[in-house]
């Protein structure tokens, strides 16, 4: 029964931290690595509308743009 409290805890905790990790999402420069400026909660993936922004410099390697407006 300790096992599956155990088991059961560390899900939650795990299921937490990815939602953490992702709602807390921004657009990085290039060059600096710093957050750009009216990116902070902006979760880069498919069908995104980046449309208004300017992000010709920014970092955004290995991100599924799919569908996304640029």
């Amino acid at each position: 029964m300790q096992r599956l409290s155990c088991g059961i805890s560390l899900m939650i905790v795990l299921l937490l931290n990815m939602c953490a990790s992702r709602s807390g999402a921004e657009i990085y420069w290039r060059d600096m690595r710093e957050v750009i400026p009216g990116t902070y909660g902006i979760v880069p993936g498919p069908s995104v509308d980046l449309s208004e922004l300017e992000l010709t410099q920014a970092l955004m390697l290995d991100m599924d743009l799919t569908k996304a407006r640029t």
